[in-house]
Protein backbone atom coordinates (compact mmCIF):
# COMPACT_ATOMS: atom_id res chain seq x y z
CA UNK A 1 0.00 0.00 0.00
CA UNK A 2 1.32 3.37 -1.05
CA UNK A 3 1.66 5.99 1.78
CA UNK A 4 2.81 9.39 1.74
CA UNK A 5 6.19 9.74 4.17
CA UNK A 6 6.73 13.41 5.81
CA UNK A 7 10.60 12.67 3.98
CA UNK A 8 8.90 12.71 0.66
CA UNK A 9 8.55 16.93 1.21
CA UNK A 10 12.16 16.87 0.63
CA UNK A 11 12.52 14.58 -2.10
CA UNK A 12 10.40 16.84 -4.18
CA UNK A 13 12.19 20.11 -2.57
CA UNK A 14 15.39 18.64 -3.82
CA UNK A 15 13.96 17.70 -6.90
CA UNK A 16 12.11 20.81 -8.04
CA UNK A 17 15.35 22.74 -6.98
CA UNK A 18 17.34 20.32 -9.37
CA UNK A 19 14.99 21.18 -12.27
CA UNK A 20 15.16 24.82 -11.61
CA UNK A 21 19.07 24.92 -11.34
CA UNK A 22 19.07 22.74 -14.64
CA UNK A 23 16.58 24.81 -16.49
CA UNK A 24 18.69 28.19 -15.35
CA UNK A 25 21.94 26.41 -17.14
CA UNK A 26 22.89 27.91 -20.36
CA UNK A 27 21.79 25.85 -23.16
CA UNK A 28 24.96 24.47 -24.00
CA UNK A 29 25.34 23.19 -20.05
CA UNK A 30 21.93 22.39 -19.89
CA UNK A 31 22.38 20.01 -22.79
CA UNK A 32 25.48 18.35 -21.81
CA UNK A 33 23.59 17.85 -18.25
CA UNK A 34 20.46 16.35 -19.34
CA UNK A 35 21.77 12.61 -18.45
CA UNK A 36 23.19 13.79 -15.07
CA UNK A 37 19.67 15.09 -14.18
CA UNK A 38 18.03 11.99 -15.05
CA UNK A 39 20.33 10.43 -12.94
CA UNK A 40 19.47 12.75 -9.95
CA UNK A 41 16.14 12.08 -10.34
CA UNK A 42 16.20 8.57 -10.41
CA UNK A 43 18.10 8.76 -7.24
CA UNK A 44 15.32 10.67 -5.63
CA UNK A 45 12.66 9.09 -7.19
CA UNK A 46 14.86 5.62 -6.23
CA UNK A 47 14.18 7.00 -2.35
CA UNK A 48 10.54 7.76 -2.85
CA UNK A 49 9.82 4.16 -3.08
CA UNK A 50 12.73 3.43 -0.55
CA UNK A 51 10.34 5.03 2.60
CA UNK A 52 6.21 5.63 0.64
CA UNK A 53 5.81 2.49 -1.50
CA UNK A 54 4.71 -0.98 -0.83
CA UNK A 55 8.42 -2.02 -0.06
CA UNK A 56 8.01 0.04 3.13
CA UNK A 57 5.45 -1.77 4.46
CA UNK A 58 6.84 -5.14 3.51
CA UNK A 59 10.51 -3.90 5.18
CA UNK A 60 8.33 -3.60 8.59
CA UNK A 61 6.87 -7.33 8.26
CA UNK A 62 9.86 -9.23 6.70
CA UNK A 63 13.81 -8.30 7.56
CA UNK A 64 14.45 -9.39 3.86
CA UNK A 65 12.58 -6.93 2.13
CA UNK A 66 14.40 -4.31 5.12
CA UNK A 67 17.41 -5.53 3.63
CA UNK A 68 16.61 -5.14 0.01
CA UNK A 69 15.78 -1.60 1.22
CA UNK A 70 19.23 -0.77 3.28
CA UNK A 71 21.63 -2.16 0.51
CA UNK A 72 19.53 0.26 -2.26
CA UNK A 73 19.61 2.93 0.04
CA UNK A 74 23.78 2.75 0.70
CA UNK A 75 24.90 1.87 -2.23
CA UNK A 76 23.39 2.16 -5.68
CA UNK A 77 20.99 5.51 -5.08
CA UNK A 78 24.27 7.15 -3.51
CA UNK A 79 26.00 6.34 -6.61
CA UNK A 80 23.89 8.03 -8.57
CA UNK A 81 23.65 11.28 -6.84
CA UNK A 82 27.44 11.34 -7.03
CA UNK A 83 27.77 10.81 -10.75
CA UNK A 84 24.77 13.11 -11.01
CA UNK A 85 26.91 15.68 -9.26
CA UNK A 86 24.08 17.89 -8.17
CA UNK A 87 25.63 20.55 -6.84
CA UNK A 88 26.07 22.42 -10.67
CA UNK A 89 22.15 22.36 -9.81
CA UNK A 90 21.99 23.88 -6.96
CA UNK A 91 24.51 26.76 -7.45
CA UNK A 92 22.73 27.48 -9.98
CA UNK A 93 19.05 27.37 -8.93
CA UNK A 94 20.29 29.93 -6.05
CA UNK A 95 20.27 33.83 -6.68
CA UNK A 96 23.84 35.90 -6.33
CA UNK A 97 23.60 37.04 -2.69
CA UNK A 98 22.70 33.36 -1.43
CA UNK A 99 25.60 32.05 -3.50
CA UNK A 100 27.48 34.67 -1.43
CA UNK A 101 26.15 33.33 1.54
CA UNK A 102 26.58 29.84 0.44
CA UNK A 103 30.53 30.51 -0.10
CA UNK A 104 30.81 32.04 2.95
CA UNK A 105 29.40 29.29 5.21
CA UNK A 106 31.06 26.67 2.93
CA UNK A 107 34.60 28.68 3.92
CA UNK A 108 33.61 29.12 7.46
CA UNK A 109 33.22 25.22 7.51
CA UNK A 110 36.21 24.01 5.84
CA UNK A 111 38.09 22.61 8.34
CA UNK A 112 35.42 19.90 9.54
CA UNK A 113 34.15 19.50 5.92
CA UNK A 114 37.73 18.67 5.12
CA UNK A 115 38.12 16.14 7.87
CA UNK A 116 34.72 14.78 7.38
CA UNK A 117 35.51 14.19 3.59
CA UNK A 118 39.06 12.81 4.40
CA UNK A 119 39.44 8.96 2.23
CA UNK A 120 39.35 6.94 5.42
CA UNK A 121 36.89 8.75 7.35
CA UNK A 122 34.49 8.26 4.40
CA UNK A 123 35.41 4.63 4.07
CA UNK A 124 35.31 3.52 7.72
CA UNK A 125 32.03 5.19 8.25
CA UNK A 126 30.44 3.79 5.74
CA UNK A 127 31.20 0.20 6.93
CA UNK A 128 30.69 1.43 10.54
CA UNK A 129 27.20 3.11 10.41
CA UNK A 130 25.84 -0.49 8.62
CA UNK A 131 27.04 -2.12 11.43
CA UNK A 132 25.50 0.38 13.92
CA UNK A 133 21.85 0.17 12.48
CA UNK A 134 22.19 -4.26 12.52
CA UNK A 135 22.63 -4.01 15.98
CA UNK A 136 19.71 -6.12 17.71
CA UNK A 137 19.29 -3.33 20.30
CA UNK A 138 19.84 -0.43 17.82
CA UNK A 139 17.55 -1.83 15.59
CA UNK A 140 15.23 -2.77 17.92
CA UNK A 141 14.51 1.10 19.01
CA UNK A 142 14.36 2.08 15.47
CA UNK A 143 11.35 -0.54 14.94
CA UNK A 144 9.51 1.20 18.15
CA UNK A 145 10.30 4.42 17.07
CA UNK A 146 9.39 4.47 13.17
CA UNK A 147 10.31 8.42 12.53
CA UNK A 148 14.07 7.46 13.09
CA UNK A 149 13.85 5.31 9.94
CA UNK A 150 12.74 8.66 7.99
CA UNK A 151 14.96 11.22 9.58
CA UNK A 152 17.57 9.21 11.20
CA UNK A 153 18.60 5.79 9.43
CA UNK A 154 17.87 6.68 5.69
CA UNK A 155 20.06 10.30 5.50
CA UNK A 156 22.80 8.40 7.63
CA UNK A 157 22.39 5.50 4.87
CA UNK A 158 22.52 8.03 2.08
CA UNK A 159 25.51 10.31 3.91
CA UNK A 160 28.18 7.72 4.14
CA UNK A 161 27.01 5.70 0.49
CA UNK A 162 27.62 9.46 -0.77
CA UNK A 163 31.16 9.48 1.08
CA UNK A 164 31.97 6.32 0.30
CA UNK A 165 31.35 6.82 -3.54
CA UNK A 166 33.40 9.89 -3.72
CA UNK A 167 36.32 8.26 -2.56
CA UNK A 168 35.51 5.36 -5.10
CA UNK A 169 34.17 7.18 -8.17
CA UNK A 170 35.60 10.31 -9.79
CA UNK A 171 33.15 12.73 -11.42
CA UNK A 172 34.60 15.75 -13.48
CA UNK A 173 35.83 18.62 -13.18
CA UNK A 174 36.14 17.21 -9.24
CA UNK A 175 39.86 15.80 -8.77
CA UNK A 176 40.62 12.27 -7.33
CA UNK A 177 40.77 12.39 -3.20
CA UNK A 178 42.52 8.65 -3.11
CA UNK A 179 44.99 6.59 -4.96
CA UNK A 180 43.98 3.23 -6.69
CA UNK A 181 45.79 1.16 -4.11
CA UNK A 182 43.24 2.78 -1.55
CA UNK A 183 40.66 2.70 -3.92
CA UNK A 184 41.07 -1.17 -3.65
CA UNK A 185 41.30 -1.76 -0.22
CA UNK A 186 38.36 0.52 0.52
CA UNK A 187 35.83 -1.45 -2.04
CA UNK A 188 37.78 -4.80 -0.50
CA UNK A 189 37.79 -3.74 2.95
CA UNK A 190 33.98 -3.34 2.98
CA UNK A 191 32.94 -6.42 1.07
CA UNK A 192 34.93 -8.25 3.87
CA UNK A 193 32.80 -6.02 6.68
CA UNK A 194 29.25 -6.64 4.50
CA UNK A 195 30.49 -10.76 4.36
CA UNK A 196 31.18 -10.79 7.69
CA UNK A 197 28.02 -9.23 9.28
CA UNK A 198 26.14 -11.27 6.67
CA UNK A 199 27.83 -14.60 8.12
CA UNK A 200 26.93 -13.28 11.35
CA UNK A 201 23.41 -13.10 10.72
CA UNK A 202 23.11 -16.43 8.71
CA UNK A 203 25.96 -19.00 10.27
CA UNK A 204 27.01 -17.69 13.57
CA UNK A 205 23.92 -17.20 14.72
CA UNK A 206 21.57 -19.57 16.11
CA UNK A 207 18.12 -17.53 17.22
CA UNK A 208 16.51 -14.81 15.68
CA UNK A 209 18.07 -10.83 16.28
CA UNK A 210 15.24 -8.66 16.68
CA UNK A 211 12.22 -9.36 18.60
CA UNK A 212 9.97 -7.37 16.67
CA UNK A 213 10.00 -9.55 13.32
CA UNK A 214 9.88 -12.87 16.28
CA UNK A 215 6.41 -11.15 16.90
CA UNK A 216 5.09 -11.28 13.90
CA UNK A 217 6.35 -14.73 12.96
CA UNK A 218 7.87 -16.84 15.58
CA UNK A 219 11.17 -17.18 16.40
CA UNK A 220 11.69 -20.34 13.54
CA UNK A 221 10.26 -18.25 11.31
CA UNK A 222 11.95 -14.80 11.75
CA UNK A 223 15.60 -16.37 11.86
CA UNK A 224 14.66 -18.06 8.48
CA UNK A 225 14.27 -14.79 7.10
CA UNK A 226 17.02 -13.04 9.06
CA UNK A 227 19.22 -15.55 7.07
CA UNK A 228 17.30 -14.67 4.20
CA UNK A 229 18.26 -11.36 4.60
CA UNK A 230 21.65 -12.33 5.11
CA UNK A 231 21.60 -13.59 1.87
CA UNK A 232 20.61 -10.39 0.01
CA UNK A 233 23.69 -8.34 1.75
CA UNK A 234 26.02 -11.31 1.23
CA UNK A 235 24.75 -11.23 -2.66
CA UNK A 236 23.50 -7.78 -3.73
CA UNK A 237 25.46 -6.31 -0.90
CA UNK A 238 28.18 -7.65 -2.56
CA UNK A 239 27.64 -7.17 -6.48
CA UNK A 240 28.60 -3.85 -6.32
CA UNK A 241 32.54 -4.63 -5.74
CA UNK A 242 33.42 -6.56 -8.83
CA UNK A 243 31.86 -3.69 -10.88
CA UNK A 244 34.10 -1.11 -9.42
CA UNK A 245 37.45 -2.86 -9.07
CA UNK A 246 37.04 -2.97 -12.85
CA UNK A 247 36.14 0.80 -13.52
CA UNK A 248 39.84 1.52 -11.05
CA UNK A 249 41.19 -1.52 -12.76
CA UNK A 250 40.53 -0.21 -16.27
CA UNK A 251 41.42 3.57 -15.01
CA UNK A 252 44.86 2.53 -13.86
CA UNK A 253 45.55 0.71 -17.19
CA UNK A 254 44.68 3.78 -18.54
CA UNK A 255 47.27 5.80 -16.81
CA UNK A 256 49.31 3.44 -17.83
CA UNK A 257 49.02 3.21 -21.42
CA UNK A 258 46.78 0.21 -21.62
CA UNK A 259 46.14 -3.79 -21.01
CA UNK A 260 49.03 -4.53 -22.89
CA UNK A 261 51.71 -1.79 -22.08
CA UNK A 262 50.58 -3.06 -18.68
CA UNK A 263 51.40 -6.65 -19.23
CA UNK A 264 54.66 -6.00 -21.19
CA UNK A 265 55.91 -4.41 -17.93
CA UNK A 266 54.91 -6.95 -15.91
CA UNK A 267 56.35 -9.66 -17.72
CA UNK A 268 59.46 -7.19 -18.52
CA UNK A 269 59.05 -6.96 -22.46
CA UNK A 270 59.45 -3.71 -22.56
CA UNK A 271 62.88 -3.70 -21.01
CA UNK A 272 63.66 -6.35 -24.03
CA UNK A 273 62.34 -4.17 -26.76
Amino acid sequence: MWHFASVDLVLMYAAAVGILGWWRLSEDAAERSGIRLAMYLAALVGLGLCVSSPLDRLSMQWLTWHMVIHVVEMFYLPLLLVLSAPRVFFVSALPTPARRIGRQIRDGLRGPLSALGRPVVAVVGFSAVMVFWHIPGVFAWAMVNMWSHDWLMLPSFVAVGIGFWRVIVVVPPRARVAGSRFQIVAVLGTSFVMLVLAMAMAIVAHTPWYPSYVALHGATGALRDQHYAAGVLWICGDLWAIPALVVIGTRVLSARGGASVAVDRFFGRSEAL
